[in-house]
């Protein structure tokens, strides 16, 4: 009798019970029968179970093992960097593996700085961070040596951190992983990516051709025009303004000579110098805008509304690439600000160049806006650099408009200098002096306030483990930040090559 009806016997006899069923004769002329067949007799059940645990050896033990077939990888190749010191380690694992996450950008950078890559054991997670968080790829790839580079070939959801792309993902791969190849491929061929994408974007899902189509933005040229003006007329209107939002940024694209002829013809050049700016969209323009029908755009705020004839102005002036102002239409953008201040179109006008500055990002311009255009902050203060979004904040406390300061500096993502350090202290003190709303002062309690905060002026340090508060719970937060500060700065100390 096969091993496996031996088996299936000795289950429905177990099922059933040994009073109602006695356990059958095994014996046969197998192996394992001959077995069974010499064992002593005893009770209904011990034999049962004296037959199961025979028999359950007898198979376990002749099973074949998996015979793999996959080729062994490659070996990896001989690290040049030098690994992270000892004293180094503890920061690297709070933060890749701990509780300490939100310095992890500062800790890479630092790592890279020192000329360090990060030790084996931190690879996999610090892999599965990259996976996860797309933004910290460009901080985790320097740091990765040999070992990181040869381990990201292991894992399709790695595979961002590999030097020779494997295109047949793109073919093959999850959306995910699509998503991240042709990135992948953008970067290192640009031409390449978008051929690719085009082959296949027919017959991709709205959404799908949607994300697929922003990362164009990488390496964008006048290359990508034919392919982009294609996608003006595809079927979803999520697709339609990815397009038009990549159109805008390239002046020779027939969307923005559009909008420069338009424009030419609208407005008399000599409103801009007498202050009175008098529009006359062309009465065509109904026909002339629709190739660009996913086009929208938004007011700037309630108290901003825009009429159907100042939407399309505001439209028009949003694909004029800023560089044509001085260029075609002789005036700054800080003059055609100040001439238009009492325009019936100021509106217009201002939310329009609100939201070319927005997808051309350009952050000179915007710097430009939100001195004068406070209700653009949500929109145009992420493009500012570090410098330029000091400044600002700077500008808005030497003004007064602290609600504003207050604001910004919690929506702020970028390191503060020292004098913007100051006002983010001072600003906590007068909350915990005046007591209300001790609520507020939990947005800036938290490690976001530590990240970006100047370390370097040791005033400022003292200032603010100064601080104290009655309420219990605010105290509480405040010893955490203490905390944290001690934290980065040990964690910058260690990560000194001096150091190490």
């Amino acid at each position: 009798m096969a091993d496996g009806n031996l088996w299936q016997t000795l289950v429905a006899t177990a099922l059933i019970g040994t009073d109602r069923q006695a356990p059958s004769e095994m014996g046969d002329a197998s192996p394992i029968g001959q077995f069974l067949a010499q064992l002593p007799p005893t009770s209904q059940e011990t034999t049962l179970l004296n037959q199961a645990a025979a028999l359950a050896l007898y198979r376990k033990a002749g099973q074949k093992p998996t015979v793999l077939t996959a080729t062994a990888s490659s070996a990896c190749a001989f690290d040049e960097l030098p690994i992270c010191p000892p004293p180094t380690l503890a920061y690297l694992h709070q933060t890749i593996q701990g509780d300490r996450a939100a310095f992890l950008p500062e800790c890479l950078a630092l790592v890279t700085q020192a000329g360090w890559r990060v030790p084996e054991r931190f690879l996999p997670a610090l892999l599965d961070r990259g996976a996860k968080q797309t933004e910290l790829r460009s901080a985790i790839l320097p740091v990765l040596g040999e070992r990181g580079r040869w381990l990201a070939q292991q894992r399709d959801d790695w595979n961002y951190a590999i030097a020779q792309l494997d295109t047949t993902v793109w073919e093959t791969g999850s959306r995910s992983q699509r998503l991240q190849v042709l990135e992948q491929i953008r970067q290192q061929d640009p031409d390449l990516a978008r051929t690719q994408l085009a082959a296949t974007i027919a017959q991709e899902a709205a959404k799908d051709r949607a994300a697929f189509l922003k990362i164009l933005q990488i390496h964008l040229s006048d290359a990508d025009l034919p392919f982009l003006e294609q996608c003006l007329s595809d079927r979803s209107q999520e697709v339609q303004q990815v397009a038009i939002g990549l159109l805008t940024q390239l002046p020779n694209s027939t969307l923005c000579q559009l909008a420069i002829s338009v424009m030419q013809e609208a407005i008399e050049p000599t409103g801009f110098t007498t202050g009175q700016v008098e529009v006359n969209l062309p009465k065509n323009l109904e026909a002339t805008l629709k190739p660009f029908k996913g086009a929208k755009i938004s007011p700037l705020s309630s108290d901003r509304k825009l009429g159907k004839t100042a939407t399309d102005l505001a439209q028009i002036i949003s694909w004029v690439p800023l560089a044509s102002w001085p260029q075609q239409f002789k005036i700054t953008i800080p003059d055609l600000l100040e001439q238009t201040t009492h325009s019936s179109w100021r509106n217009a006008i201002v939310t329009g160049l609100v939201h070319a500055a927005l997808h051309q990002r350009n952050a000179i311009v915007a710097t430009e806006l939100l001195y004068q255009i406070p209700e653009a902050d949500s929109l145009l203060f992420p493009l500012l650099s570090p410098d330029q979004a000091n400044q600002l904040l700077k500008q808005c406390n030497a003004q007064g408009e602290q609600e504003r300061l207050g604001r910004l500096i919690q929506e702020s993502t970028h390191p503060w200098d020292t004098a913007v350090t100051e006002l983010a202290i001072t600003l906590i003190a007068e909350k915990l002096r005046s007591q209300s709303q001790l609520w507020t002062i939990f947005y800036w309690l938290n490690e976001k306030l530590v990240t970006q905060m100047d370390l370097t002026q040791k005033t400022l340090i003292e200032s603010l483990q100064a601080l104290r508060s009655e309420d219990h719970y605010t105290q509480q937060q405040l010893e955490k930040i203490y905390e944290l500060v001690r934290f980065r700065q040990d964690m910058v100390q260690a990560l000194q090559p001096e150091s190490g």
